[in-house]
């Protein structure tokens, strides 16, 4: 198990390499080259984790602005949204309050 002591330095540096990838994307070449054109699609993926909302925002709105965007980074970037704007998984809850029921109630 990682100690508290080993996983800051390891949360920084990907914190860090979340802000290099939202600067490589933001400060990206013009248009008509797409956006995001030159960050490498697992460095996107391994970045959107520790990226806010506030971060995801703005690549969703300059993705918008530029018009044309790499596909592969906008998939990635509508699943991670996907992700958190998801309901959390209720099948767990609901068997647990099932089984707290008595047998009359749930026949």
């Amino acid at each position: 198990m990682l100690r508290a002591s080993e996983a800051l330095p390891i949360a920084r540096r990907a914190a860090k390499h979340a802000a290099e990838v939202y600067k490589a994307v933001i400060k990206g070449p013009q248009a008509p080259a797409p956006a995001a054109w030159g960050v490498e699609l697992g460095e996107f993926q391994k970045a959107l984790p520790w990226l806010q909302w506030r971060e995801l925002v703005a690549f969703a709105t300059h993705f918008g602005r530029h018009g044309n965007v790499r596909e592969d980074i906008a998939v990635e970037l509508a699943r991670e949204l996907g992700k958190r704007l998801a309901p959390p998984d209720t099948s767990a809850l609901s068997h647990a309050t099932l089984a707290l029921r008595s047998p009359q109630e749930v026949s």
